[in-house]
């Protein structure tokens, strides 16, 4: 909500603010909601099992489940994006009341932290994708870990 009050916010930039701020709601709504809903104490396999025997199957259970991080995770992106936008269309005024772009640092800043995301991102992914395949063959050759 704060990035609502920096001057030189344009309309779209704004919209997409405001629906990151309402996904991550949305996220801990419906992530409150599901660990007050999970967690019954004593009854906790009576429900999962009423929940297994309802007219709910599996995969539905799991989107259910997982609402909260997509709704985290889209909340993050759409202000990822907001801040992407600001850097490109953001304003800001000068002491005459002239409005100049706020590109030149912004957008270097911007395109600095994001291939350091992005190769963070990258660099993760990979270790994770060569410790499962290292993981399956040891899985294959029946060795233990």
């Amino acid at each position: 909500m704060g990035f609502l009050a920096v001057p030189g916010v344009d309309s779209v930039t704004r919209i997409i603010v405001l629906l990151s701020v309402v996904l991550t709601l949305g996220s801990i709504i419906t992530g409150v909601y599901l660990l007050w809903r999970h967690q019954g104490g004593g009854r906790r396999l009576e429900y999962s099992l009423s929940l297994l025997h309802s007219g709910l199957n599996v995969d539905m259970l799991a989107i259910i489940l997982s609402a909260p991080f997509a709704f985290l995770v889209w909340g993050v992106l759409t202000f990822l994006g907001a801040v992407i936008l600001y850097a490109f269309f953001g304003f800001q005024s000068t002491i005459q009341g002239i409005n100049v772009p706020v590109r030149g640092l912004a957008l270097i800043l911007v395109f600095i932290f994001g291939m350091v995301g992005l190769m963070s991102t990258l660099i993760s992914f990979v270790f994770f994708w060569c410790f499962r395949k290292r993981r399956g063959a040891r899985a294959m050759y029946g060795v233990s870990v």
